[in-house]
């Protein structure tokens, strides 16, 4: 089971889905300074701001000038019976990817040193691939690219400030006992 710490940081979605675009009615509202683009009834997975971003003392920081990237899920544990790929801001969310039977949502974990690893969530969309990559372990942060076949034609970071940049959780994925026709274990198809 990953823990919230480890669990996906980088929403980057594989789902070969078609695309919705959201009415909005129900998006949670939040004043919180990482606004989640998840239903009133749904949990967060990972929620994360992909504006420009800025180097402090501090490390890495998101000037909170883009918009937001979520992934949400019907519970807090896995399987999940419905997860769902959001981008766009809680006014006005742009994209919507809903993983079904057919087009499921795939996840990807991997070690990339002793201290630090990635979580991947993607999906598929025609000839575009999505990718959410969270750093875990000693790193931190949120990345979000989009492929054009082999072409990477947007990449971006959440900036490493846990609760401000970015937020993990609650919902947790348990890659060992899926039980989840939405979602499967698959290795990511581009390198990183």
């Amino acid at each position: 089971m990953l823990s919230k710490n480890v669990i996906f940081r980088a929403l980057p979605i594989v789902f070969a889905c078609g695309m919705l675009f959201a009415s909005n009615s129900g998006i949670a509202k939040s004043d919180d300074l990482v606004p989640s683009l998840c239903l009133d009834d749904e949990s967060n997975l990972v929620s994360a701001w992909m504006g420009n971003t800025v180097s402090t003392e501090s490390g890495t920081k998101n000037k909170r000038d883009g918009k937001i990237v979520s992934v949400c899920t019907d519970s807090d544990k896995a399987p999940f019976q419905k997860v769902v790929y959001r981008y766009g801001l809680p006014e006005r969310v742009e994209l919507e990817m809903r993983a079904s039977e057919s087009t499921p949502l795939y996840f990807f974990n991997r070690s990339t040193s002793a201290h630090t690893g990635e979580d991947f969530i993607f999906f598929k969309n025609g000839i575009y691939t999505y990718y959410v990559v969270i750093a875990g372990g000693q790193a931190n942060g949120v990345t979000l690219r989009i492929y054009n076949e082999k072409k990477l034609i947007f990449n971006r970071f959440s900036g490493i400030h846990d609760g401000e940049d970015f937020v993990v959780g609650p919902a947790e994925v348990d890659l060992k006992t899926r039980k989840s026709k939405h979602y499967q274990i698959k290795k990511p198809a581009h390198n990183f």
